[in-house]
């Protein structure tokens, strides 16, 4: 499963992203892939966006099939 995490500028205060980090190992540790990306990155560069959301689901889904 993974979980898209959009963010803006506030994440970069030093607590946020010690609770950003947190919350991401957590996350993973549950079997959560995280995928984050800044709002700038969405509004300015959504094709790379959508090429980095594409490129981590089918290394999972490559992941997946040589499980079996």
């Amino acid at each position: 499963m993974f979980i898209i995490d959009f963010y803006g500028d506030w994440h970069f205060i030093p607590k946020q992203d010690e609770y950003d980090k947190a919350r991401t190992e957590y996350l993973e540790e549950l079997g959560y892939t995280v995928i984050r990306f800044t709002n700038n990155d969405v509004r300015y560069h959504i094709l790379a966006v959508t090429d980095e959301i594409m490129r981590t689901v089918e290394s999972r889904i490559a992941e997946l099939k040589n499980k079996k």
